[in-house]
């Protein structure tokens, strides 16, 4: 199983910084909880996806 930088998998499951979708995601995660658990769980969830 190839692991994966948190970064890398957001490109790869969201789009690359600077696209529509990205910049959406972000401002969601900015609105949503600012405290970074959403982080946390979005981080979690990408643990369990095979690849």
């Amino acid at each position: 199983m190839k692991s994966y930088k948190l970064s890398e998998a957001e490109d790869l499951l969201i789009g690359k910084k600077g696209t529509k979708e990205r910049d959406e995601y972000e401002f969601e995660l900015k609105l949503e909880l600012p405290s970074g658990a959403h982080l946390q769980c979005k981080l979690s969830q990408l643990q369990n996806i095979d690849y």
